[in-house]
C-alpha cells in the first residue's frame, strides 16, 4: 500500500495517479492559476499592512489610543488579505492538501480579524 497522496484533497490514492479524481485535479489546476496570478499581490498587501501596523505601534508612543487603533486596522487589512489569499508554503501545501491548507489559513485568518476587531473596539483589554 503507498502512501502516496492527492495534491488537492490529500486523500490517500494509487501508485498510478496524482490526483483522487478530475474533480480534484482541476481544482488543483485553478488554485495554481490563482496563486501564480496573486503571489506577488499578496507580498505588496503584506508588507502594505505590516507598514501600517507598525506605524501604529510608533504613533502609540504619542497618542496610546489612535496608536492602538490604526495598530489594530493594519492587522484586521493583513487578516483581510490572509483570508482573500490564503497562501502557504509548499511544504504545507504538500503535507496537508491544498484544500485542507485553505480551510486552516483562511480560519486563522478569521480569528485574527476578530482578535484585532475587538481590541480595536475595546482597547483597554490590552491593559
Amino acid at each position: 500500500m503507498s502512501n502516496k497522496k492527492c495534491a488537492y484533497c490529500n486523500k490517500s490514492i494509487t501508485n498510478d495517479k496524482t490526483y483522487c479524481d478530475d474533480k480534484c485535479e482541476n481544482c488543483f489546476n485553478k488554485f495554481q492559476i490563482f496563486f501564480k496570478r496573486y503571489k506577488v499581490f499578496l507580498v505588496i498587501l503584506v508588507a502594505m499592512n505590516t507598514i501600517v501596523a507598525l506605524v501604529g505601534s510608533i504613533i502609540t508612543i504619542i497618542n496610546l489610543q489612535l496608536g492602538i487603533s490604526i495598530t489594530c486596522i493594519g492587522i484586521m487589512m493583513l487578516s483581510g488579505t490572509i483570508i482573500v489569499l490564503p497562501f502557504a508554503t509548499p511544504e504545507t501545501f504538500s503535507k496537508l492538501g491544498i484544500k485542507k491548507t485553505i480551510l486552516i489559513i483562511r480560519l486563522l485568518g478569521l480569528l485574527l480579524l476578530i482578535g484585532s476587531f475587538i481590541c480595536y473596539c475595546n482597547p483597554q483589554i490590552l491593559f
